[in-house]
C-alpha cells in the first residue's frame, strides 16, 4: 500500500502533562506565604482600638502629689485627650483617663470654680 506524499506518515510525541502545567510544590508555597501573612495581619490588627471609647474597667492605681500651695492647686480637663490633669503652677500633681461627654451631651467648655469640696 503506497500513501499520498501528503498522507504519509507522521511520527507524533504524546505530552502527557496536563494543558495548564502548574507548578504544586510552588504554589503550596505560595499559599503558605499568604495565609502566615494573613494570620499575621489578624493578629497585629486584633489589638488596635476602632472606637473611640474603651469599655469599663477595673480599678487601677494613679500616683498624686501633695501640692505645696493648695491655693494654687488648678483642675484641667482635657476634652481631646480625656484626661484630667491636677496641676500646681507647671508640676502636674496627678493625671488620670476619664470620660467626657457624647455629642448629644456634650461637656461643658469653660472656666468654672470649686466652692466646696467632700473629703472621701
Amino acid at each position: 500500500m503506497t500513501l499520498a506524499p501528503h498522507l504519509k506518515q507522521a511520527r507524533y510525541t504524546v505530552d502527557k502533562r496536563t494543558p495548564h502545567f502548574i507548578q504544586y510544590a510552588r504554589m503550596r508555597h505560595v499559599y503558605r506565604l499568604i495565609l502566615l501573612c494573613a494570620g499575621g495581619s489578624i493578629l497585629l490588627l486584633s489589638g488596635c482600638v476602632t472606637g473611640g471609647r474603651v469599655s469599663a474597667g477595673g480599678p487601677y492605681h494613679v500616683t498624686a502629689y501633695n501640692p505645696h500651695d493648695p491655693s494654687a492647686v488648678r483642675v484641667k480637663v482635657s476634652l481631646s485627650k480625656e484626661n484630667v490633669y491636677v496641676m500646681e503652677g507647671n508640676r502636674c500633681l496627678m493625671a488620670a483617663a476619664i470620660s467626657v461627654g457624647m455629642p448629644n451631651k456634650p461637656t461643658p467648655r469653660g472656666n468654672f470654680s470649686i466652692y466646696a469640696k467632700q473629703e472621701h
